[in-house]
This record gives C-alpha cells, sequence and structure tokens, in this order.
C-alpha cells in the first residue's frame, strides 16, 4: 500500500547498459551518479549503524521465535527463491476476481470503496482463466479480518481469533481470516488447488492495523500504561499500547529513515517492531499463516515504514521469499536505489517503483512522482457510492489523478534506457526484483495512455522482457482504465472473457518468454535507442519497442548493430507473420511501419 506525496524526484542517468559508446554527457552523469553514491553510502551506513544500535534486542543472537527451524535452512530458501525467478505473476484482490455464484448473473460491482463479494471460492473456480494465460504465480493480498470497508486487507484489526477459538480440534492455532473473503478451509483450498495447477501463491504482511468501526482515527492515544480505547481483544496479540509507535505524521516531503519507520502512515496504528513482544508475535502469525495455508512467500507492504533489519530478516526465519514494496522518490534515483538496498538481501527482493515510474513516464511523458505528492486522501473518491464509513477507513493512497496528462504525449525511450540501466546496476539482484507498470495504488497504465491499447502491449512486451519477476494487475487483460483509487480497483466480473485482444495477447508473449526462458539470461543490451524507439537483445531474443503515439505517423527502417548472431541468421517476429530480418555483420534492419511492439527469435 503505496503512499507517495513527495517532492519531484531527479531521474537519474546512468550509461547505456552494455552500450557501444558513453557521450560526455553520460560520462558526466555517471561522475555524478558515482559521487553522489559514496555520499549516501556513508550516510545508509551511519544511518543502519544507528538503527543496529537502537533496534530491538531480536536478533539473530536473541531469536524471538526461540528457533522455529527455518534459519538454517538456507538451501531451502535458496531453492525457494530460486523458483520465483521464472515466474509471471497475477497480482488480485479476492474480493474483485470473483463471486462465488455464476459470473453472468453477477452485475458489475458499483461500490468501490465497500466489499463487492469476491470470494476465495469463487477464485478457485476461476483459477483457469489465470492459467490460461500462461501465469504461474498469485499474489492475492492480504487476508486477515479487517475493520468495514476493508475488502483491500490493508486495515487489519485480527491477527488470531478470540482466545476462546484459537485452539482448533487438531491442536493447530485457528487464524483469524477475513470472512467476507471465506473460511480458512476454503483459502487452504484455494492455495491447494493453485499449487495443484503449477502456480506459486504470494501473501502480505502488514505494517500496522486498521481502526474500529464507528469512530474518528485512531489517534486518541493514552498512557502507554493503559490501552487506548479502540482496543481491544480482537487485535491480539496487539492489543497494549506497548504494540505502537506513539502517533506521529510521516513527512513525506523528504526522506528521514526515523520518521518514516516510526511515525504513522495516515492514521493506520504502525506496529513498533523495535519491541521484541511486537516483533515476535508479528512473525509467529505471518508464520501461522504462511505455513497454514502453505504460501509459497510473502510481500511486506509498506516496507518503507519499517526498520529494514526486520525486512531483511523476515524470509530468513519463514523459509520463503520476500518481496518488500519500497516507495521512496523523494531521492533522486541513485540514493533511491542505495536506500532500497538497505531493505534487501539475496532472500528480500525489492518491488522496483523506480522501474515502475522509468517506464510509466517514457509511454505516457507524465510524471509520475510529481504526481505522488498529491498528498492523502481521508474521504471515499469522488462519485463513490460506498458509505463514508469512519474517517480511518477511507483509502490511504496518493492522489495521482494528476499524473493523466491532458492530451496524449509521450517520454523519451533515451531517459528510459538510462534509467533502466541504473536500475538494473544499482539495485543489486536485478533478476531477482518484481517489477509492474501499475497496481491498486496507482491508477490503471491504459487511462494514463487515453485507452492506446497499442503503447500499452509495447509497455507490456518491455515488462515481460526485461530483467526482474514481472506483476500484471488483474483488469490489465480487460482494458480496464481505472484511476486513482477505488476507480482502479474494479471488479472482474462478469467479464473473464478470454477472448478479449489483451487475454491474446498476454498469452502469446508470456509463452514466449516462457519458451525462450528469458529469466535465465543475465545480459540485456541496447542495440539502438532513439526518443521514440527501443532495441535490445537478451539472450537469443531481439526486443523493439516504441512510444509514438497514435496521431504520429510511423514509417522508420533502422539499422541495430551488435547482435549476438552469426551472419545469415534470419531472425522472425513472433507476434506478427512474414516479418524477418537477416543477419549481416553483427546487424540487420528493422523496419518501423506501425506501432506494434516486435519480439524476434531465430527461426
Amino acid at each position: 500500500m503505496a503512499v507517495h506525496p513527495h517532492p519531484h524526484h531527479h531521474l537519474a542517468v546512468a550509461r547505456l547498459h552494455h552500450g557501444r559508446h558513453v557521450s560526455p554527457s553520460s560520462q558526466a552523469f555517471l561522475l555524478s551518479f558515482l559521487a553522489a553514491s559514496s555520499a549516501v553510502a556513508i550516510a545508509v551506513l551511519a544511518m543502519a549503524c544507528s538503527s543496529l544500535r537502537s533496534l530491538w534486542s531480536v536478533s539473530l543472537q536473541a531469536d524471538p521465535l526461540g528457533g522455529m527451524g527455518y534459519a538454517g535452512e538456507s538451501l531451502a530458501l535458496r531453492d525457494a527463491v530460486a523458483s520465483w525467478r521464472s515466474r509471471v505473476v497475477y497480482h488480485v484482490f479476492v474480493d474483485r476476481f470473483a463471486p462465488p455464484k455464476p459470473i453472468l448473473s453477477q452485475p458489475q460491482c458499483g461500490t468501490l470503496s465497500d466489499y463487492c463479494g469476491g470470494t476465495f471460492a469463487g477464485m478457485k473456480q476461476h483459477l483457469p482463466y489465470i492459467r490460461g494465460m500462461g501465469f504461474d504465480a498469485l499474489l492475492i493480498g492480504p487476508v486477515t479480518v479487517n475493520s468495514p470497508y476493508g475488502y483491500h486487507g490493508y486495515w487489519p484489526r485480527g491477527f488470531a481469533m478470540p482466545r476462546a477459538q484459537r485452539q482448533g480440534e487438531d491442536g493447530q492455532p485457528q487464524l483469524a481470516i477475513n470472512p467476507h473473503l471465506g473460511t480458512p478451509k476454503e483459502l487452504k483450498s484455494l492455495v491447494a488447488a493453485a499449487h495443484a495447477m503449477g502456480f506459486l501463491v504470494m501473501m502480505d504482511v502488514l505494517n500496522h492495523v486498521g481502526c474500529p468501526e464507528g469512530g474518528g482515527p485512531c489517534d486518541t492515544w493514552q498512557e502507554t500504561i493503559r490501552p487506548p480505547p479502540w482496543l481491544s481483544d480482537s487485535y491480539a496479540p496487539f492489543n497494549q499500547s506497548a504494540s505502537f509507535h506513539p502517533p506521529c505524521t510521516v513527512d513525506f516531503s523528504q526522506y528521514d529513515a526515523d520518521n518514516w519507520q516510526r511515525c504513522w502512515l495516515a492514521s493506520l496504528p504502525d506496529l513498533n517492531q523495535t519491541n521484541p513482544a511486537v516483533a515476535a508475535a508479528l512473525l509467529q502469525s505471518t508464520a501461522n499463516h504462511v505455513h497454514s495455508f502453505s504460501f509459497d512467500a510473502i510481500r511486506i507492504d509498506a516496507a518503507h515504514h519499517m526498520a529494514p533489519e526486520f525486512v531483511r530478516w523476515l524470509p530468513t526465519r519463514l523459509g520463503v521469499p520476500a518481496f518488500a514494496e519500497l516507495s521512496i522518490p523523494s531521492l533522486p534515483l541513485p540514493q533511491r536505489l542505495l536506500a532500497g538496498r538497505a531493505y534487501t538481501n539475496w532472500a528480500t527482493a525489492e518491488l522496483q517503483q523506480a522501474l515502475q515510474i522509468a517506464m510509466v513516464n517514457a509511454f505516457t511523458g507524465g510524471d509520475m512522482d510529481g504526481a505522488a505528492r498529491g498528498g492523502l486522501t481521508h474521504s471515499p473518491a469522488a462519485g463513490s457510492t460506498a458509505p463514508a464509513g469512519p474517517a480511518s477507513a477511507a483509502p490511504a493512497f496518493p492522489a495521482a489523478a494528476a499524473v493523466r496528462p491532458a492530451a496524449p504525449v509521450v517520454g523519451s525511450m533515451v531517459d528510459l534506457a538510462r534509467d533502466m540501466a541504473a536500475v538494473f546496476e544499482g539495485a543489486g539482484n536485478a533478476d531477482f526484483q518484481g517489477t509492474f507498470l501499475d497496481n491498486h495504488d496507482s491508477p490503471r497504465l491504459l487511462g494514463l495512455l487515453h485507452g492506446d491499447q497499442v503503447l500499452l502491449r509495447n509497455a507490456l512486451v518491455l515488462l515481460l522482457t526485461s530483467k526482474g519477476i514481472p506483476l500484471i494487475y488483474s483488469g490489465t487483460e480487460q482494458a480496464f482504465m481505472g484511476g486513482p483509487d477505488p476507480q482502479n480497483r474494479e471488479s472482474l466480473w462478469p467479464f473473464l472473457n478470454t477472448h478479449h485482444p489483451l487475454y491474446g495477447f498476454l498469452t502469446a508473449v508470456i509463452r514466449f518468454r516462457q519458451k525462450v526462458s528469458l529469466w535465465q539470461y543475465k545480459h540485456q543490451g541496447i542495440r539502438f535507442v532513439s526518443t521514440h524507439l527501443l532495441v535490445f537483445q537478451r539472450g537469443p531474443a531481439v526486443v523493439a519497442v516504441t512510444n509514438t503515439p497514435a496521431d504520429v505517423q510511423l514509417h522508420d527502417t533502422v539499422r541495430v548493430t551488435g547482435l549476438r548472431y552469426s551472419d545469415g541468421t534470419i531472425l522472425c517476429n513472433e507476434l506478427a507473420d512474414n516479418e524477418c530480418i537477416r543477419i549481416s555483420n553483427k546487424g540487420g534492419y528493422i523496419h518501423f511501419d506501425d506501432r506494434l511492439p516486435k519480439l524476434f527469435f531465430p527461426l
């Protein structure tokens, strides 16, 4: 759940990745990049040392769980990490995917700020719809009990059942699952069915709790020796004031690690992981969910509001990989990447927002970071028919409508190539990071593109063939165009149309990615770039995409050099008939007479 009211970032640039020429301007940038990186490295190191000194006594020397047996299973965890590198993830809210009743008999949900009726059972029934596109991983969002209107799962109230119900017949802990979505048995059945179809399944871990019904924000704090009035047994094990940081407001105008990790995200009470009991309880609750329902990974929501040591430490204790949501665009790109690396390691990947911003800006010409400065909204979006509810039950997401340009414009593929190189080189393990174009926290890219599905196809090809583990937001395959939250959280029913052109297009590109095993190739070399064209080679594939808008005629032929093929090799476009190029002197001519993306592969 990203919140992005940030000042304008400077899209940092680095040399073209594996390019053959570095211009003077690029050299100057590279020098400034290194200088900035050195300076911020010292700052990050100092911050880390300070954080380590003040961090809870929970560490690898003082395990709050008393040793659950997962920390030493590094080989199994490394295998689990490796199993995610090849995956393509379908990101979905269970409440918005499918109701238990027949799809065609249900109208599309019109109350987007409240529950719509999707369930675990409904999703299980329609897993073939997702698998049919080639997806082999799922991100289903939080599943715990939530405050009213918490259809998305990000306002949790219950991490365990009430005391009288916490022990099941089998002696295992009974977990508090959102009853709107179904029962623990139905969730277990969904995950088992997904596994049987070849999916890996990821769940969300949260940094905060939601507020109760019928009141204002949870900021009426009392003495730490007495719980505030809104706390109750339903918040167990976090039902004491000491479970939370005292209320304060996150200052999004600048990145201050202490402020961001200690203060509250909007009015959501912030769990204090520096308290050993809280760290242990959160870890135990997460472990119970992961292992009771056989989840294969966790997504750490708003990880930038947690201590980085805790984020890095979670996977080694749970035995499954983690994907950390990090949103720090108030920093220039080099510093942002370094700050992100404080949270990641071989088992904790970053959900790469910096790359999302670069790609979206290239195709829209918009200032995605600038739009994120819009601030928080504390009431349902305009036009919503959902009841207002308490102030704390309102969306805590960026007012990102400003991202949408007044008229179709595009950015520069040159800027995109440099930013991609900076991310790949500066973010650590580029192959083990989540990449995405949009999600539940940002307007849908197709809406920003004013419905231009050709440009969306180019962006999807870029995402699915570049380094990283791609996540596609549910509804992309049905050409959803929703704007800011909650308009970008449409119900997928009554559509689920397997004949939609974008459904078929995604199927073709994902199958190509899997056929070629693109994730195995670490080298992604730029072969040609201009304002509107980008051509790169990754393994045996040559990818050509454009950001040319619909009102511009594209008739161009470019000589692409540096291709790693023998002379006479013929490459053909997997997305079109009768479009091939012949290699000569390590190069070939690509003709652009339409705006469609191209995937060239040897005959």
